[in-house]
């Protein structure tokens, strides 16, 4: 499956950037294979504005693609398809001249396009951000009081940026009009098809939703909220290890939906959410109150895929910290025959979650479970974690756990291709 999964990364990552603009650059003929900065940025004109597309597709989280490669490497590659696009526009801006509406819809794309990229990184480049000490910290105190409701809105200009290239091309003549209009074809095929998914995705999210009630909310710490959200069994179909987006209508700020990990196995009706405290939305969850309607999507995730597929002779090792241990917990209640090591932390002052699951799972011969609070350290690492082709280490927690703890699995030799982590970046 981890093999799988990476060649179906690489794949989408060769899709997007490669094939995806070729089709509209066919459609102009001979003019951008001359060999001239002319045609050369009129090709990154093509490929900025495909790759914008299909960023504004994957923001729809299309299920055939997400189960096949898991949310945060779609995100992942979201964000780096938007890297490329900005610099391929930069390149089409800067060589090629033009005036008008032209000019204006074009300069309009290209500035606001910028503004939400750095807007993206300085606030949600989880991987970038962890590598820069100065984004790092920048965010941690921005995110304190950043509104996720205008955060999700703020995404959603991208739209605009979308229909301001749109104006743009279509006011140059010379790109419509040539090749009898097989361009322009071409380029409102691509432009209807991105505009009508992300229209079905907001009128379909309302309607594919499981709709359910608040039965309990509890502390855990100062931080974390354990919710348990009560609805009907055969509405509340999920796999172990996924995620779900939740919302609470009744309440202003927790309308647009957040993302958490389901805690417990699914069928009974229930679902077990815990919320660690660290955004506005999350802080705001404690204050639920009991009977409160919550609004959930559909699962996502391939954490249950990938541990269903591994060989018998496969053995996990988890290695998670904070909330991250969330989904992995009904993975272990689900999976009890398969050889587990379990290595969890947490900060100092926080309290394990699911502690008792843990503990009750250690009883099992083929389950050694690891608790502590602070970082496990090298020497530590040398001494409990197990290595060999044998085992599969799935790490769950920050981008910062999963970087430090990936660094450290790749230094002794283990392959890429044996390790997977499941992001968590609020």
């Amino acid at each position: 499956m981890l093999k799988q999964l990476k060649r179906r990364t690489y794949l989408l990552w060769t899709v997007i950037l490669l094939i995806v603009p070729l089709p509209p650059a066919a459609a102009l003929g001979g003019s951008f294979l001359r060999l001239s900065v002319w045609s050369l940025a009129l090709y990154c004109g093509i490929c900025a504005y495909t790759w914008m597309l299909a960023g504004v597709y994957l923001a729809t989280k299309p299920v055939w693609i997400e189960r096949r490669i898991g949310l945060p490497e779609m995100y992942f590659i979201h964000g780096g398809i938007g890297s490329f696009s900005l610099l391929a526009m930069s390149f089409h801006a800067f060589n090629l001249s033009s005036d008008g509406v032209t000019k204006l819809s074009g300069g309009f794309a290209f500035y606001l396009f910028g503004i939400l990229f750095i807007y993206s990184v300085l606030f949600f480049g989880g991987r970038t951000a962890m590598r820069v000490q100065a984004l790092k910290r920048f965010r941690q105190r921005a995110q304190r009081h950043l509104k996720h409701e205008i955060s999700v809105w703020i995404h959603r200009l991208n739209l605009l940026a979308v229909l301001a290239v749109s104006v743009h091309v279509t006011t140059i003549g010379y790109i419509i009009e040539k090749n009898n209009g097989l361009f322009a074809l071409v380029f409102y095929s691509y432009t209807g098809f991105v505009l009508l998914s992300y229209l079905f995705y907001v009128i379909s999210r309302k309607k594919k939703v499981m709709r359910a009630r608040v039965r309990k909310v509890s502390m855990i710490d100062e931080k974390a909220t354990q919710l348990v959200l009560e609805g009907s069994s055969s509405s509340l179909r999920y796999r172990t290890g996924d995620f779900v987006f939740v919302s609470f209508p009744e309440y202003k700020e927790l309308r647009e939906p957040h993302p958490f990990s389901i805690g417990n196995l699914p069928g009974s009706g229930t679902l077990v959410l815990t919320v660690n405290g660290v955004g506005d939305f999350t802080h705001k969850v404690s204050e639920l109150r009991e009977g409160s309607q919550a609004v959930i999507s559909q699962g996502y995730g391939i954490l249950h895929d990938i541990v269903a597929t591994l060989e018998d002779k496969d053995r996990l090792v988890f290695i998670t910290g904070g909330a991250g241990v969330v989904p992995l917990l009904s993975l272990v209640q689900e999976f009890v025959d398969r050889d587990t090591l379990f290595l969890y932390t947490v900060q100092k002052d926080r309290e394990f979650i699911g502690k008792d699951i843990l503990e009750e799972m250690e009883k099992r011969k083929n389950f050694r479970v690891l608790l502590q609070k602070g970082r496990f350290s090298e020497e530590q690492l040398q001494k409990e974690v197990p290595l060999g082709q044998e085992f599969v280490y799935i790490l769950a927690g920050t981008a910062e756990m999963n970087l430090s703890y990936q660094r450290y699995l790749k230094k002794k030799g283990v392959s890429s291709e044996r390790i997977y982590f499941e992001e968590f970046y609020f």
